[in-house]
């Protein structure tokens, strides 16, 4: 069998360059932005910024710019599973964070000072080791 290659269209040796600067501006950009504090904005652009730094190796890197449209449909499927399963997180955390009177655990309390169960551990706030009377 002879193999048939059809002159497809190839990223060039100058485009991968021009890609991978932009690679290196998005992911300066990543890290200024890391140093900022844009309240609850702060994960909607980490995610934005590291989208578009996936959709350029995606279609650059990978090819998927000058694949079949099987190829597309599939690349594209598998944005958008992720940009669900990322909304259900995003979504769940959000709520998490801005519920009001929720019950939610704070974590581990210290114990009270004055604990007088027997058995309970002696809680010092000051330097040395305290003893009472009759403790050794």
């Amino acid at each position: 069998m002879e193999h048939v290659h059809v002159n497809h269209a190839h990223p060039t040796p100058k485009l991968y360059v021009i890609i991978f600067a932009a690679l290196m501006v998005f992911t300066l950009l990543t890290v200024a932005a890391a140093f900022q504090d844009f309240g609850r904005l702060n994960n909607v652009i980490a995610l934005a910024i590291a989208g578009v730094k996936t959709v350029l190796v995606v279609l650059f890197f990978m090819h998927v710019k000058y694949g079949s449209r099987l190829t597309k449909l599939f690349a594209a499927a598998g944005f958008l599973w992720l940009a669900i399963l990322i909304g259900f997180t995003l979504g769940d955390t959000e709520s998490r964070r801005g519920a009001k009177n929720a019950q939610t655990p704070t974590g581990w309390a210290p114990l009270p000072v004055d604990a007088k169960e027997p058995g309970a551990p002696a809680v010092s706030h000051g330097g040395a080791h305290q003893q009472t009377e009759g403790q050794h």
